[in-house]
């Protein structure tokens, strides 16, 4: 258990440190994608903090998308959204053709 007067001069709020501790063990893989974590009141109790303080905080990761609320089910960890290859770029002259490859050396 996290004991909040023990964390050395932190001026985040307490709901920013128990959701930051939330996110560190997600991204430690202790929680992986589909996982149930622990109710409002299990994270009340094992950081000894208050309901409103642990509804911050699982707010606060829903904001950032690391978990998701399911309706009489409780809180999850949510899938993370596969990056997007961006398309590849190719330089068009003015006249907006491609340059190719030949032209430009053929011009040297």
């Amino acid at each position: 258990m996290i004991d909040a007067t023990t964390v050395p001069d932190s001026m985040a709020p307490l709901y920013e440190r128990v959701a930051g501790e939330m996110a560190t063990l997600i991204g430690q893989g202790t929680f992986r994608a589909g996982d149930r974590v622990p109710s409002i009141r299990q994270l009340s109790r094992r950081f000894d903090v208050s309901i409103n303080t642990a509804m911050q905080a699982y707010a606060l990761l829903e904001d950032q998308r690391l978990i998701e609320a399911r309706p009489q089910s409780g809180y999850y960890v949510r899938a993370r959204a596969p990056e997007i290859a961006s398309p590849p770029t190719h330089h068009r002259r003015a006249s907006g053709r491609p340059r190719s490859p030949s032209a430009s050396s053929a011009t040297r």
